[in-house]
């Protein structure tokens, strides 16, 4: 007979286990909608331009001639 009073070791790995992977879960599912950023590390940045032509989604993006990036996403600014 089984004492209610102590935690066995084998029930206490499976806890952890069960709390790890649905913590891992949460992660996954948080990256894949971008509301978190763990694995892709590249910063966002916007700019504000007068003249846009050329720019086009998906286009790359340079810092001293090299490529760092590309356009997510090309919009309207209501004001300055």
């Amino acid at each position: 007979m089984p004492r209610h009073g102590q935690l066995k070791w084998s029930e206490l790995k499976v806890g952890l286990v069960v709390t790890v992977a649905l913590v891992m879960v949460v992660i996954a599912i948080m990256n894949m909608s971008h509301g978190l950023n763990f694995i892709n590390r590249q910063p966002e940045l916007r700019a504000l331009v007068d003249h846009t032509q050329g720019l086009k989604v998906g286009g790359p993006v340079r810092m001293n001639g090299v490529d760092v990036g590309n356009v997510r996403s090309i919009g309207i600014a209501i004001s300055r």
